[in-house]
């Protein structure tokens, strides 16, 4: 959730009820005053990033205002909560965040290389919050993220709703081809000198 604008609370999420949050991304969005990012009566976050949202803090919980201050990183709930040092806007994404095409349904914001929000979650923390949710009445499978790519890709779960991809080889096999991160660096070579490569 990006990019949104609310007039009094909640510019990216407003719950008058319970708000239960597992794997999202909820960065740059407006409003006047409480919840840049989550208004809600009552709220469980899980796995989440809640960062760069306006007015007074990122995420009000009405029935509990100090349930998620904007501290940084927190290892319970395994959620970023505002930008702190370590977890900056460049710590996490690099550059500003914004949707792109990352595979999936959905246009997505995906983590930089290296981001301090990647490689938090285990296998058996993501399978305790799918307990929790079902104990709450959701059927919710938390091995994919939200383009339906297996979570975790390495040893743990990233933070928020794109997981990075598993490590790529450095070589492409011969005559094969696969998609490359923005910003990696290439090198093309041919077994014969002058040859053009396309």
């Amino acid at each position: 959730v990006i990019h949104n604008r609310g007039g009094f609370n909640g510019g990216g999420l407003w719950a008058g009820l319970e708000a239960w949050l597992t794997g999202c991304t909820i960065v740059d969005n407006e409003v006047n005053y409480e919840g840049g990012g989550v208004y809600a009566k009552e709220a469980s976050l899980f796995g989440c990033i809640v960062a760069g949202n306006g007015g007074t803090r990122n995420v009000y919980v009405w029935d509990n205002d100090a349930l998620y201050p904007d501290t940084g990183y927190e290892g319970t709930q395994h959620n970023v909560i505002g930008y702190v040092t370590g977890y900056t806007q460049a710590d996490i994404f690099g550059a500003a965040p914004a949707l792109q095409d990352n595979g999936g349904p959905t246009r997505t914001i995906e983590l930089k290389n290296g981001s301090a929000a990647a490689e938090k979650i285990t296998e058996a923390q993501l399978r305790a919050r799918e307990q929790e949710l079902a104990n709450a009445g959701f059927t919710v499978d938390l091995s994919l993220d939200q383009r339906g790519e297996a979570r975790p890709s390495g040893a743990l779960a990233e933070l928020g709703a794109v997981e990075r991809a598993a490590a790529r080889p450095a070589a492409d096999p011969p005559g094969g081809a696969y998609p490359l991160d923005a910003g990696q660096d290439v090198e093309l070579t041919s077994p014969t000198p002058g040859a053009q490569i396309y």
